[in-house]
């Protein structure tokens, strides 16, 4: 019987993100679509983790950061963690944007 997987470590220039749900964006446009919310936008996630080979001087964001990511990503089994969010690995070209939040 294999152990129990307790964490995932990007290699490479991999980037670890935690999408955010379209029910949790806020200040976004809203459509209703066979009574589900839809959000107008690009895609969130926070950043959980970043490979060894970004250069961190290269790229403006840093683990706990809210960004704007595009394109498709390797997904991660989320029950890994105790978190409800879908989670993926992506390059750090996929980040378009880091989002500031309030305090």
């Amino acid at each position: 019987m294999s152990k129990k997987v307790i964490d995932v470590v990007p290699v490479g220039s991999q980037v670890l993100i935690e999408n955010i749900g379209t029910k949790e964006i806020l200040n976004s446009s809203k459509i209703i679509v066979d009574n589900e919310i839809a959000i107008e936008g690009a895609p969130q996630a926070y950043v959980l983790a970043i490979g060894p080979k970004i250069n961190k001087d290269d790229w403006n964001f840093k683990v706990g950061d809210r960004v704007i990511v595009q394109g498709k990503y390797i997904a991660i089994y989320k029950n890994y963690w105790k978190s409800d969010r879908e989670m993926g690995l992506i390059e750090p070209s996929m980040i378009k944007a880091i989002l500031v939040e309030e305090d």
